[in-house]
C-alpha cells in the first residue's frame, strides 16, 4: 500500500511539474516562490516519510537518497523564474527531509518519544497515515494549479 502511495506521489509531482513548466512564462515571481515553497517541502516530507516507513535499511542511506531526489525536484521547481528561489527551495527541502524522517522514525518506534507501547493504539496505522498524506499532498498540488488558474 505504501508503494502505491509513493508511486502516486511521484506521478502527481511529475504532472504538476509538466503543467507548470509549460506555462512558466505566465506567472510572476511571487507565484514562482510559492510554487517552490509548497512543492519542495511537501515532496521532500512525503518522500522521506514513505521511504523511512518502507525500507529498513540504515537510516542515513534512506535520508541521503530521499534528500538527493528531493534536491533535484526542488531545483526544478525553484528555477522556474529566478535562480534565488533555488536556495529557498533547497532550504525547505532539507526541512522536509528532516521532518519526514523524524515522523517516520516515531511511527516505527513510538518509544523514541518516550511514549509507552500501550499508547500505540491511538496512533493512526501506517497505511492510514500514508493515505492521508497522499490525500493532503494531492490537495496541495490541486490548490497550486487552482491558484495558477485564478
Amino acid at each position: 500500500m505504501i508503494i502505491a502511495f509513493l508511486i502516486w506521489h511521484i506521478v502527481i509531482m511529475l504532472v504538476l511539474y509538466i503543467i507548470l513548466n509549460k506555462k512558466k512564462s505566465l506567472f510572476d515571481d511571487r507565484f514562482a516562490n510559492t510554487v517552490a515553497i509548497v512543492a519542495s517541502f511537501t515532496f521532500s516530507f512525503q518522500l522521506t516519510l514513505l521511504l523511512v516507513l518502507l525500507y529498513s535499511r540504515p537510516f542515513v542511506v534512506v535520508l541521503m537518497g530521499s534528500w538527493l531526489v528531493a534536491t533535484i525536484v526542488a531545483y526544478g521547481f525553484g528555477s522556474f523564474v529566478r535562480s534565488d528561489h533555488i536556495i529557498h527551495s533547497q532550504f525547505l527541502t532539507l526541512q522536509g527531509v528532516i521532518s519526514g524522517a523524524m515522523l517516520g522514525a516515531v511511527l516505527k518506534n513510538p518509544a523514541l518519544c518516550q511514549l509507552p507501547l500501550s499508547s500505540n493504539t491511538w496512533f493512526i496505522s501506517i497505511d492510514g497515515l500514508a493515505g492521508f498524506m497522499a490525500l493532503t499532498v494531492t490537495l496541495f498540488y490541486l490548490l497550486l494549479l487552482y491558484a495558477f488558474s485564478v
